[in-house]
């Protein structure tokens, strides 16, 4: 049997077709993956409240938290566009956030009331905020209070507020702002 150009053409098409087939069923160990597809899931105050400091957590639903996170959270925390309602709580999502920290694609609504260092993100962040957005009141009497964050040595971008932020501290330096009170480091692409 004599093949022709054509045979070839068509064994060399499945040939391909099957090395394509077998790379596409692969797991990714390219490094396209990220952090976040070890992500935990959470979906509840209480799960929000129990999340390790140094994990990996996404949002997948709405939660209404009244108690902010405490620990200097240092993991990565998606909000994958859901939105954290803040009842009553003495500062926003996070007290604080430490250099290796990420918060992004997080909505937050409802009120913050407290003291130094508040706002509706996170109150003294030094680590990435992205793509965030605060449409909680904030009221402080005292000073460092922002929309997104109270101070931050770290970087935010891509953010904005639209709540209202207040502080009643009648000191020098009172630091507040609609982003964040007090920045020593980048804010990009905010308003």
């Amino acid at each position: 049997m004599k093949l022709t150009n054509r045979s070839y053409f068509k064994r060399a098409l499945v040939v391909f077709m099957a090395v394509v087939m077998v790379f596409t069923m692969m797991p990714n160990t390219m490094g396209v993956e990220t952090a976040w597809a070890d992500a935990s899931v959470i979906t509840t105050a209480e799960g929000f409240a129990a999340m390790d400091a140094n994990g990996s957590y996404e949002l997948g639903k709405d939660i209404t938290i009244t108690t902010p996170y405490s620990s200097a959270f240092s993991g990565t925390f998606d909000g994958k566009g859901h939105t954290v309602t803040l009842e009553g709580t003495t500062n926003g999502v996070f007290v604080s956030t430490a250099a290796s920290a990420t918060i992004q694609n997080l909505a937050v609504k409802g009120t913050v009331s407290g003291g130094e260092k508040i706002a509706g993100v996170v109150g003294m962040n030094a680590g990435t905020i992205q793509n965030c957005k605060n449409a909680a009141d904030i009221t402080s009497d005292s000073r460092y209070v922002g929309g997104i964050a109270g101070k931050t040595s770290g970087s935010i971008s891509e953010c904005y507020n639209v709540g209202m932020i207040s502080s009643t501290y009648n000191g020098s330096r009172g630091h507040i702002g609609g982003i964040v009170g007090d920045s020593s480091s980048t804010l990009a692409n905010c308003y």
